[in-house]
């Protein structure tokens, strides 16, 4: 592992545009983790690291915590049934410059679990976290209501006891600066639960939200879809992935969403069990009025053709979107282009007259100004 370590850093060294680092599953002595450090602190262009499942002790997990440099932004990923947390590795959290925080592998006890939140309320640099399967209690609604966070995810977390998941939604809708919210595999039905929710996606910050394999989905999918159906949220990207068994009700309410909503672009319905009969329906909505960009259909009862149809009806909008966006741009030097929409690919290939990948950039520059 030493000499692995002495070739990352020459590695680093050479090669300036590697930003991230795998080591999960890897035993990391205390040396290893004093030599991991002292990689992080001399290569400030690396911007993300993953020590999951990793063997090592809780001493050299707070070294490296404290090696961070997180000025532009950092990615973290740790955890495992290996490592525990005690008050050093908490203690290193609190001052931790990573900005994205994945602890959705660490498995602990709710005593864990309340100190690791509580030190994540204390820094001030982290702005997304991931926190599935945690069990959270009342001592979340602090880190939540300070306004710090705009990246949560909460797929599967349990409750302890005395907290109620209405208790919980209530919290998220206080927090103003949620972007992308995953209340993926909860449970969400019952009448205090989906008024809870409905508040959460009336944030005006709020751009994305995965409620995929829900328990027990029908009242919550149809209070959603509600709403998006009259226009009382600006979620951009929804995915309701995994939920089986639509309502006659519901489906119209999505109809209606797809027909009526233009803030929504994205749409996942992979594993919804849809059947051809809801595709074709789908398919004629879209025909008459498309507002989506992209839309997931993998895994339902329609056939491949249908489903290739619906792409290209969806890739043949975005292609319009583009072209309407590169007009006003015309002698702009790509310079003014903010560099990461320059590497970012939207899916025309579908159409056969798709612009360049500049005038892509330029067209998604336009539609972010606007």
């Amino acid at each position: 592992m030493h000499q692995i370590f002495k070739w990352l850093g020459s590695g680093l060294a050479d090669q300036p545009s590697w930003r991230y680092l795998d080591l999960s599953h890897q035993r990391l002595d205390p040396e290893t983790c004093k030599r991991l450090g002292e990689l992080l602190s001399e290569n400030p262009h690396l911007k993300g690291l993953k020590v999951r499942y990793c063997v090592m002790a809780a001493e050299g997990l707070a070294h490296i915590l404290d090696s961070i440099q997180g000025d532009d932004g950092f990615a973290l990923c740790f955890g495992g049934a290996e490592l525990k947390i005690d008050k050093a590795v908490c203690k290193a959290l609190t001052t931790c410059q990573a900005t994205h925080i994945d602890l959705s592998t660490v498995r602990g006890s709710d005593a864990q679990a309340k100190s690791i939140v509580k030190a994540l309320r204390l820094n001030p640099w982290v702005r997304s976290v991931d926190l599935s399967r945690f069990n959270l209690g009342k001592d979340v609604e602090p880190l939540l209501m300070k306004g710090q966070l705009t990246h949560l995810h909460l797929r599967s977390v349990g409750l302890v006891r005395d907290y109620e998941m209405a208790d919980l939604l209530r919290a998220l809708a206080c927090c103003s600066s949620l972007k992308v919210l995953d209340l993926s595999q909860l449970t969400l039905d019952g009448t205090p639960k989906t008024k809870a929710l409905l508040s959460v996606m009336r944030q005006p910050n709020l751009r994305a939200l995965s409620l995929s394999s829900l328990r027990h989905p029908r009242q919550a999918l149809e209070a959603v879809l509600g709403n998006f159906a009259e226009g009382k949220t600006r979620i951009r990207k929804l995915d309701l992935s995994s939920n089986f068994n639509w309502s006659c009700k519901e489906f119209r309410l999505l109809m209606k969403t797809l027909q009526t909503n233009p803030q929504l672009h994205e749409l996942t319905l992979s594993n919804c069990g849809l059947t051809h009969k809801r595709g074709q329906r789908l398919r004629d909505v879209l025909r008459t009025r498309c507002f989506l960009r992209f839309v997931d259909l993998g895994g339902n009862r329609m056939g491949p053709q249908l489903v290739e149809e619906i792409q290209h009806i969806v890739a043949r909008e975005s292609h319009d979107v583009a072209l309407k966006g590169l007009e006003p741009l015309r002698g702009r030097e790509e310079r003014d282009v903010p560099k990461e929409l320059l590497s970012l690919i939207v899916g025309y290939a579908l159409h056969p007259h798709a612009p360049s990948q500049r005038e892509t950039a330029f067209a998604l520059a336009a539609l972010a100004d606007s």
